[in-house]
Parts: structure tokens; sequence; C-alpha cells
């Protein structure tokens, strides 16, 4: 009998929280309802990063914790920021300026295919591309090469491929708003997120 009142009150109460939290809770943009559970998540289809996409263009605030620079706080650090990023870094000029660079590497890419075929050897495309990125991104922000340094062994490389891992990755807090962060902890996922970060 103690049972049943006990589970009795722990019920009310819980029913009795919710409700007084959903008065507290700002009202959110109109949306079609969604199951208790799982939300709207059935809705997105079969190519959620293209629903995704989509929606991030209607709603301009998708952001990880407001750590990037577009959503983040408005004071002075963050503003000198921004500007500096969209003086410095997002210009036009700025990428034709590296564009000698990107044509060298995918030279480069294509010379070493293109020996792979005549050899008759199996190329890894995903192996092929990561250094070409790990490539132009070097020489782009040191303005050296990373063959034949201390960046040519397997460091530099997987760290390049964890960052592709963890942007790629994926993420219960982009379906489960409330709850995701669980299963974040549970994979590892948001501990990884939070040290890179």
């Amino acid at each position: 009998m103690a049972t049943i009142w006990f589970l009795s009150v722990v019920f009310l109460t819980c029913f009795l929280l919710t409700a007084f939290r959903r008065k507290k809770q700002q009202q959110g943009p109109p949306s079609p309802p969604g199951f208790p559970i799982i939300g709207n998540l059935h809705q997105l289809g079969d190519l959620q990063h293209q629903s995704l996409w989509k929606l991030s263009k209607k709603a301009r605030e998708f952001s990880y914790n407001y750590l990037d620079i577009s959503f983040s706080p408005f004071d002075d650090y963050w503003k000198e920021l921004r500007r500096m990023c969209l003086q410095e870094l997002f210009r036009v000029k700025r990428l034709h300026s590296i564009q000698p660079i990107k044509d060298e590497e995918v030279k480069k890419l294509i010379d070493s295919v293109r020996e792979s075929a005549s050899q008759r050897s199996p190329v890894n495309l995903s192996e092929k591309f990561l250094a070409l990125t790990v490539s132009v991104i070097c020489k782009a922000a040191f303005g050296l090469s990373f063959q034949g340094t201390v960046l040519n062994n397997d460091r530099f490389n997987k760290l390049a491929g964890e960052g592709f891992l963890f942007l790629g990755s994926f993420s219960a807090s982009d379906f489960f708003p409330n709850g995701g962060w669980i299963i974040g902890r549970l994979t590892g996922l948001q501990g990884w997120r939070e040290r890179e970060v």
C-alpha cells in the first residue's frame, strides 16, 4: 500500500513540475505537432542533412552552444573578432590569394592518381583527399607544405581526420534537443566536443 502511495506522489509531483515548467517556458517558433519522445524526427525524411540545412535557412539560430562567431554574445570582444574576421579572413580577395595553392595541390593530386593508375595499383581516395585538404590548409596558414616535415607523420592526419569525424558525426542533440545530451554523454561525443571546443 505504501508503494502505491509513493508512486502516486512521485507521479503527481512530476506531472505538476512539468505543467509548471511549460507555463514558464517561452513560446518557440510555430511548428507542426510532434510525438512525445521523438518529436518531429519522423518528418526529416531520408536525407536528414538536407532537411536540417533547409530548416537552418529558415531558422537562423543554429549553432553548438552559441560558441561560434555568428551567434556569440554581443560584447566588445566578439564584436572586434567578427570585424577582424570579416576584414581579414572572409574576403573574396583572401580566397583568390590562395587559388594558386589550391591549383598546385590539385595538380599534384591528379598526377599522383594518374601515376597509380598507370601502375594499376588501387587508390584510396579518402586518404588522397585528406592529404589534399591538409596540404592546402598548411600552405595557406603556414606558408609551407607539410610534406617532408614533422607534420608529415600521422599526427596531423589524425587531427584532421578527427575534425572531419567530429563535424560529420551523429549528434543526438540535433534530433532530441531536451535529452540528446544524455546520449551524447553515453557515446562520449559530448565530452569529446567539450574537450575540442
